[in-house]
């Protein structure tokens, strides 16, 4: 009964090891990094609040999308779908990075691109792109 048991045990945890999935990865030549803003009404702060969403291709890249605010706050945050708060308006170069953290290099950027968006102080539902900076 005991060695049912126990090649039982194995077969589960063998099946166990065998389902587990890889993470996907992009391919940098088939990657490209994107995102679309909108402000909205900010009843906690007195900043600019500004929701933002990838719209990376392909998608699954998304939660593994880091966003460098350059000056605003001098850190590269990591967002996915979220919001960010801008202390003034005005034109803002944003770097997304591709960090998917995999090994051999965890923290490797695989793949980066600059984009600007417009801070206007002014709440709006309208989605916008953000333009390339080139």
């Amino acid at each position: 009964m005991k060695k049912l048991l126990t090649v039982t045990l194995c077969a589960i945890v063998a099946l166990f090891i065998c389902s587990c999935e890889k993470k996907q990865v992009a391919n940098p030549a088939n990657l490209t990094l994107s995102f679309e803003y909108r402000e909205v009404v900010n009843d906690i702060h007195n900043n600019n609040k500004v929701e933002i969403r990838s719209t990376s291709t392909p998608s699954f890249v998304a939660p593994d999308i880091w966003y460098d605010w350059g000056a605003e706050t001098g850190i590269a945050i990591m967002i996915g779908d979220g919001k960010h708060y801008f202390n003034n308006t005005g034109k803002y170069n944003v770097t997304m990075l591709y960090k998917p953290a995999v090994e051999p290099d965890v923290d490797a950027i695989h793949a980066s691109r600059t984009l600007s968006m417009q801070v206007t102080g002014v709440p709006d539902s309208i989605w916008r792109a953000a333009v390339p900076v080139e």
